[in-house]
């Protein structure tokens, strides 16, 4: 296969989809191919692109770390994980199409548990970095257990070889038919079934492959209508092809459908070629068809999981906002439910037609199209062991059935997150309340102590100020070491 990667897959394309994988899961990657080029790299972190790759010693770090992760994948490794000199973690996979290396699928940067803060202290201190936007940069490194890195890896490189097998089908694909039209006169050994048909659309001749693949005879197609072969609903396209060939146009790459002898359909890739005779005259047409049945089956798991990965993103946006509005400072619960009452519909599967209530004590939070119905999931709010709430979730027409009635499995686990952030938030307010009232209380017993210190302190020295006599500490020879004078007491001192 004399291709490089870039030639097979359409990167703009690609690098969206990448991206919103990576978003939704929250790890950086890349696909470099063997000569050192970065086809698709998305969210790649902020302490290696502003900190270890633009320092040289870094730097050089990171090359020696990205060789020994090649060497690992030139072993004929499938996977390898490798911790950088510089303290983080990376992970890299070979993308092999037909047997042949064409590039390295790379996640990372990662950690695979909490980091070791003083070991990036000393290194930005020992590298002249900003230390403390140095550890900021390091608190935006992803954590990750490592038993969740294979799955990652197995998802990015599986969808690069699908794509780019996709990609060299289709290069193939343009060959095959090039080679058609020079080596006509044997198209009946073709692999693809190849008919023609004079400017009527009445079939004239066929190869070999047309009997293999849909079951009809020569027989029973030479001088029969180009529809035989065709299913009812696309005969208006047949005739269309038809005379846009006879206008003296050729046709590629025009999907379409073949229908077998026993009526099973299967979806084709079209390509109509004009034939001239030597004059140059239009004397018929030649359709190829190849079956594309696995690369349609490919397109519609690509497009369910890029589905599946928007529905995921939407959940994610409906914690994420739920957490923003808790962090605000000073923001009272009261406003926390309004608004993320406001947030749950859109992270549903039908959020048009969802609708949503917060209940906390004897208060409620609803949506403006709130109305309960049979179609329901709720949650309780649990905070300090107690049950002091709800979050339900209400569809308000029926749906086709799912995993829980009409809602998603991964609805489930949403609405048990946001019960459950909820709870913490309600939680933490009750615990700044108490340390709040243990402050005041610490506070008035301060003042009451110091109150009393200050009226004992008062009587004190109104017993000295009013005592005739004098006062004396000596040591253990009864010499005086110290006297205390009060009032009425100076003509016994000075005897």
């Amino acid at each position: 296969m004399n291709y490089k990667l870039s030639d097979l897959i359409d990167v703009e394309k690609n690098q969206n989809l990448m991206a919103s994988f990576c978003e939704a899961v929250g790890i950086g990657s890349a696909i470099i191919d063997l000569e050192g080029e970065v086809l698709i790299g998305v969210r790649w972190q902020r302490i290696c692109t502003g900190f270890h790759r633009v320092n040289e010693d870094t730097c050089r770090r990171c090359i020696e770390s990205d060789t020994g992760l090649a060497n690992e994948l030139g072993k004929g490794k499938r996977f390898s994980l490798y911790k950088c000199k510089n303290g983080m973690t990376d992970a890299a996979s070979p993308i092999i199409i037909e047997g042949e290396h064409v590039a390295n699928a790379f996640v990372g940067q990662f950690l695979l548990g909490p980091p070791d803060r003083e070991f990036f202290s000393r290194q930005a201190v020992e590298f002249g970095f900003d230390e403390q936007d140095y550890l900021k940069a390091l608190d935006e490194v992803p954590i990750f257990s490592e038993d969740k890195i294979p799955h990652i890896m197995d998802f990015l490189v599986s969808f690069a070889e699908m794509t780019a097998t996709m990609g060299l089908e289709r290069i193939r694909q343009k060959h095959t038919e090039e080679n058609l039209r020079r080596m006509s006169t044997v198209f009946k050994d073709a692999a693809d079934p190849i008919l023609i048909e004079d400017l009527d659309g009445i079939v004239i001749d066929m190869n070999d492959e047309v009997e293999r693949s849909y079951g009809w005879s020569r027989d029973e197609l030479i001088g029969k209508s180009i529809k035989t072969i065709v299913p009812p609903k696309r005969h208006k396209q047949a005739i269309e092809l038809l005379k846009r060939c006879k206008a003296g146009e050729n046709l590629r790459n025009i999907e379409g459908v073949r229908c077998n002898k026993d009526g099973k359909n299967s979806p084709v890739l079209l390509t109509l070629s004009i034939l001239k005779n030597d004059s140059g005259k239009t004397i018929g047409i030649s359709t190829l068809a190849k079956d594309i049945t696995a690369q349609k089956q490919a397109e519609e798991k690509l497009l369910n999981r890029e589905h599946d990965l928007g529905e995921r993103v939407k959940e994610l946006n409906c914690m994420f906002g739920i957490s923003k509005l808790i962090e605000k400072k000073d923001i009272t619960p009261e406003k926390v439910f309004r608004d993320s009452v406001k947030l749950i519909p859109p992270g549903w599967h039908y959020p048009e037609i969802t609708c949503a209530r917060i209940k906390f004590g004897k208060q409620e939070f609803k949506t403006d199209n709130f109305r309960a119905s049979k179609w329901k999931q709720s949650e309780m709010i649990t905070a300090d062991g107690e049950t002091v709430g709800s979050v339900e979730v209400y569809y308000l027409k029926k749906m086709p059935e799912l995993d829980e009635g009409p809602f998603l499995k991964e609805e489930r686990n949403l609405i048990n997150a946001i019960a459950e952030r909820l709870g913490q938030f309600i939680e933490s307010m009750n615990a700044d309340e108490k340390l709040k009232e243990y402050r005041e209380h610490l506070e008035d017993l301060v003042q009451e102590r110091t109150k009393e210190l200050k009226d004992s302190e008062a009587k004190i020295r109104s017993v000295f100020e009013n005592m005739q006599d004098a006062f004396y500490q000596t040591d253990k020879e009864g010499k005086i070491i110290r006297n205390v004078l009060v009032k009425g007491s100076k003509k016994v001192l000075d005897k």
